[in-house]
């Protein structure tokens, strides 16, 4: 495994061309059958796809073959509304077909649920995809396979098990409604079959008597099944079943290829069958635009767990990063959905959902540039970065202005309304050791602070920084681009003497008035290596840290509290123990940054090899146990999923940085690594102290980035994701001389 997953991560940045793939060539990487016996349990995988508020299983019992569980009604929770809604039964003249006897298989392929039964000379295929985000469709055929023409009673029946549910019928349409909150509706739309429906408040019929299907023969029935909240009578598709399928199929198929062209070649087919499950985990998590909450279509952290119903800030920033290789129009959409919710002061809210209410008292860690870098990078729209540029920046500067307490440019995590389990929240890592013992400040009206400066929020201040000097020089925004780059070079040297510990070679939350570091490592320490700011001194002793056994390198690596504190507890402690895949990424990406490749290699074996369920039918967690690599928490969780697809993909946060020792002489040395994808970094001894001035042209002499730099200790970082594919050449000049180099920039 190791052996792959170095492959993985070291390949050439010119990948070869890669096999094409369909999504049939991926059945059941996740186990999406279910029996419903309780209306609100929701734990399950189940299936849902184009942003829809309602999905499906597949049966896990022979008696409720023909027939799709479900569905499950998504709003402000979850609720199964039935155990399956339109079940099939058969019969011939007088006699029903048992179809729990028959042979079943039942498949969950990337956008389609495909059940294929065999009976008495019955071939029966019963395919369910969605449409859209209002409507799924249900194609049942039956194919008579014996010698003679038959006459069969075909019929679908359904029994709603919310005690509030009432069904009613109208002409070809059963109607399922609790007062105003939904109604989910069945149109029996084969128009060459007249249904006879019966129903009383809970349940239904719709039957079709005296049907002839001649031998080798194979009759068709459609259904539309649609739910959307809030949205009083649906009509069905104008389009056929076929139209339809084929639409999805294609769709499915992109979103595959679309990613797999992105990875290493070398990966897998059981990496391959990983990432698949991370894209329909991800796709299933999808709500499209509904309500006075969901403004843009958003991804639920998990549809399995009744608390993550809205979207979440970070955890959207996350999401996209990890959708831009296969749905990029999400991922905008997934960004903008928390944007639409910003305050006049900048304030993005922890999270909303469909009904606009949300948590207002605490925003989440700062994000968001880095998930518009990543987008940008991708897309390269101009008009999206422009619109979104000016609120990128209105919420950077509201940290600087709401949680700054002493107002020495080092921010706090707070909340807005005094409460301390909000300012904890704001950390994201809610129940952290490292916040234990703190308490708040007032900073006027609305805005409380932790006594305690955190060293990841100003990492990724400081990140936010760099991206935002890009975007503002890619908008030809000089003044500002100049101001940013200039704060976060005070920044950086702010962060290293702040919040490094010599003793310890760590970096530490510290108090604001005691200047305390907090007591604990966690993975707020390996922060400033995933942002850049660390010094190769620091990040050597913080690798150390982390490569420790009793510390972080742990069966399966990285935990959120190093492993020899009292306070761990790696089955049950939330943010105090286990492992979260986000963290983990950003700590092998750190890794990788300093050229610690061995190591992060390492670990990322370990990863995949001691987490488990990554290679089974099983979903996706919210967090893992780091001494046995067992699940923990919410099912089908979305920004593992995402974490997983970048960790596949490789890391992307930064560029390897090359050692001290593998540095070539001349100007390389100053100059690494080339090619180079995302940072160009700048470690040249002939310049001399003070300022230089750094140029990069493409080969038509083209200047595309002119800026003047400080020199300091430790290596300049230059964050050039927003530069094309090509060849540059970058020039340095300084007091008394003058070089120019070649670089490649391949992302």
């Amino acid at each position: 495994m190791k052996k792959v997953i170095f492959i993985l991560f070291h390949c050439s940045l010119s990948l070869p061309l890669f096999q094409q793939v369909s999504r049939m060539d991926f059945p059941d990487v996740l186990m999406a059958k279910h029996t419903v016996l309780s209306s609100s349990n929701i734990t399950q995988t189940f299936f849902s796809d184009q942003g829809a508020w309602f999905a499906y299983c597949l049966p896990s019992r022979p008696q409720d073959c023909g027939g799709f569980i479900g569905p499950l009604i998504m709003e402000y929770e979850g609720k199964w509304l039935a155990n399956s809604f339109a079940q099939l039964s058969i019969s011939e003249g007088a006699n029903p077909i048992n179809l729990s006897a028959a042979n079943i298989v039942a498949n969950y392929y990337p956008g389609l649920l495909r059940q294929s039964i065999s009976i008495s000379n019955l071939k029966i295929q019963i395919d369910l995809i969605f449409t859209s985000k209002k409507e799924a469709l249900v194609q049942t055929s039956i194919t008579n396979t014996a010698p003679s023409t038959r006459i069969f009673t075909i019929e679908w029946k359904g029994t709603a098990l919310l005690n509030s549910a009432v069904v009613s019928k109208s002409n070809n349409r059963v109607s399922t409604t609790t007062g105003t909150v939904f109604a989910y509706v069945i149109d029996f739309i084969s128009p060459q079959l007249n249904y006879n429906i019966t129903n009383t408040s809970k349940t239904y019929n719709a039957q079709c008597s005296s049907i002839s299907v001649a031998s080798n023969t194979t009759i068709k029935f459609l259904q539309s099944h649609k739910y959307y909240p809030g949205a009083g009578t649906l009509a069905p598709t104008s389009n056929g079943f076929d139209t339809e399928f084929n639409s999805n199929e294609a769709r499915w198929n992109l979103y595959l290829n679309n990613y797999f062209k992105e990875v290493p070649t070398s990966l897998s087919w059981q990496q391959k069958k990983l990432a698949v499950k991370c894209i329909e985990t991800l796709t299933t998590n999808w709500r499209g635009a509904a309500g006075a909450g969901i403004l843009h279509d958003g991804v639920f952290p998990s549809a399995s767990y009744n608390g993550f119903y809205g979207v979440w800030s970070w955890d959207s920033w996350k999401q996209a990063v990890g959708m831009i290789d296969f749905n990029i129009d999400l991922a905008k959409e997934n960004i903008l959905c928390l944007f639409d919710h910003q305050t006049n002061e900048g304030m993005i809210p922890d999270y909303i959902d469909i009904n606009g209410v949300g948590n207002n008292r605490d925003t989440k860690p700062p994000l968001s540039a880095w998930a518009v870098n990543a987008l940008f990078k991708k897309s390269q729209d101009l008009l999206f970065l422009k619109n979104i540029y000016p609120k990128l920046c209105k919420y950077h500067n509201w940290w600087y202005t709401y949680r700054d307490h002493d107002k020495d440019s080092l921010c706090e995590y707070g909340s807005t309304d005094g409460t301390l389990i909000a300012a904890k929240w704001e950390s994201g890592m809610d129940n952290a050791v490292r916040f234990d013992n703190c308490s708040l400040l007032s900073n006027g009206t609305g805005a409380w602070s932790l006594n305690q400066e955190s060293v990841d929020l100003n990492a990724y201040l400081y990140k936010e920084k760099i991206y935002l000097a890009d975007m503002a020089g890619i908008l030809g925004i000089q003044n500002e681009k100049d101001k940013f780059l200039a704060e976060a070079a005070r920044l950086k040297i702010k962060i290293n003497s702040t919040f490094y510990s010599p003793a310890k070679g760590f970096y530490y939350d510290r108090g604001i008035n005691s200047g305390n570091f907090s007591t604990v490592e966690g993975p707020e320490g390996w922060i400033p290596l995933w942002a850049g700011v660390a010094g190769n001194a620091e990040a050597t002793q913080v690798k150390n840290m982390m490569s420790l056994p009793n510390k972080f390198n742990t069966f399966m690596p990285l935990p959120t509290l190093c492993a020899d504190a009292t306070q761990f507890n790696p089955a049950n402690g939330y943010w105090r123990g286990p492992v979260w895949v986000d963290q983990f990424y950003f700590g092998v990406s750190g890794l990788y940054n300093y050229g610690f490749q061995n190591t992060a290699d390492q670990m990322i074996s370990n990863f995949f090899s001691n987490t488990s369920g990554l290679f089974t039918e099983e979903p996706i967690r919210e967090n893992y146990n780091p001494t046995n690599g067992n699940g923990l928490n919410a099912n089908n969780f979305s920004w593992s999923s995402a974490h997983i697809l970048m960790l596949l993909k490789g890391i992307t946060s930064g560029t390897t940085r090359i050692p001290a020792n593998e540095k070539k002489n001349g100007l390389l040395s100053c100059i690494y690594p080339n090619p180079t994808a995302t940072t160009l970094y700048i470690d040249c001894e002939e310049v001399a102290e003070g300022s230089f001035n750094l140029s990069i042209a493409d080969t038509q002499g083209k200047i595309v980035r002119e800026e003047t730099m400080i020199k300091s200790d430790s290596p300049l970082a230059i964050d050039i994701t927003m530069l094309m594919n090509g060849t540059y050449l970058i020039t340095i000049e300084g007091k008394g001389f003058i070089k120019t180099e070649k670089i490649i920039i391949q992302h």
